[in-house]
């Protein structure tokens, strides 16, 4: 055979394999820098816990799932409201940083009226090993699991909240678990299409060649899911508003969509506070009668 056409068949044979093998759902070393951005704790050297309405949270940790050799340990903060009838929120954060940039959140769910407990994914603070979009997911049913058995608490007291990522699995965790309502903050539509978005040859691969094909988010809620708030900035350059138009058009009843016109990605805190703080008291409310 010619060495032109050997040449040619080679690359016949060898290109589909090296599209497959560089593909998200193979090649998962490639693409988590870019999908996970964990910070390790503070220093222990003057470490504090922060305080948010008067409550200091208690450090808890947990196991993840997995085999013996693969289970990690996870860390996470309970802040206890006042009102111990209070239902408790599992605040499953996003992609960068670790629980600590989060205390500001917690203190406005905490004003809104629950208990919270936001935790740490593998790889992230305290918690150990190495992120993944399935390990990822599995760490949130691991915390769902954990706060239901430390608090003995019934699913009509859990309430679901998802920041970017966190949104998510959030979505993942209520289709395996009941709760009370779900909340998803700056959340995108599937990974793919904020994949695509965000590194544009990505868009070659299809949604099968993806970390858990058929567990986006909105098919997550296309179909029967607990109460649902969806909370965007309309200035949101990360995870763009459309996004949270697609999740809203495609979810079931019951739903809601706060836009925040003066909002983007991570500053909901200190642009849009009391109305997102309104809107999550009345949402716990109304969430709680409908499951009692």
């Amino acid at each position: 055979m010619p060495l032109k056409k050997s040449k040619n068949l080679l690359y016949f044979l060898l290109a589909p394999l090296a599209y497959v093998m560089l593909s998200p759902r193979v090649n998962k070393y490639l693409y988590r820098p870019l999908l996970f951005k964990p910070l390790a704790y503070p220093s222990e050297d003057g470490e504090h816990l922060p305080v948010a309405m008067g409550v200091i949270p208690d450090e808890l940790y947990f196991n993840s799932y997995g085999t013996m050799a693969s289970k990690e340990t996870l860390h996470g903060w309970h802040f206890q409201h006042p009102n111990a009838d209070a239902p408790l929120v599992l605040f499953s954060h996003g992609n960068s940083g670790n629980i600590t940039i989060r205390a500001a959140l917690c203190e406005m769910l905490l004003e809104s009226g629950v208990s919270v407990f936001v935790y740490d994914y593998r790889g992230f603070g305290k918690s150990t090993g190495i992120p993944n979009v399935e390990a990822v997911c599995q760490d949130g049913l691991a915390a769902y699991d954990f706060i239901v058995n430390k608090f003995s608490l019934s699913p009509d007291k859990i309430f679901l909240y998802g920041e970017s990522l966190g949104a998510a699995i959030s979505s993942y965790i209520a289709s395996q678990r009941k709760s009370a309502g779900l909340i998803l903050q700056s959340g995108y539509s599937s990974l793919r299409n904020i994949a695509g978005e965000t590194v544009r040859a990505l868009n070659l691969y299809p949604s099968w060649l993806f970390p858990m094909p058929g567990k986006n988010s909105r098919e997550i809620l296309s179909v029967s899911h607990p109460p649902l708030l969806i909370i965007h900035g309309e200035l949101d350059k990360v995870v763009a508003f459309h996004h949270a138009q697609t999740l809203f058009d495609s979810a079931s009843q019951p739903k809601q969509l706060l836009s925040l016109p003066a909002s983007a990605h991570s500053d909901l805190i200190t642009t849009s506070r009391e109305l997102v703080t309104a809107t999550l008291i009345d949402f716990f409310k109304r969430s709680s009668a409908v499951v009692q």
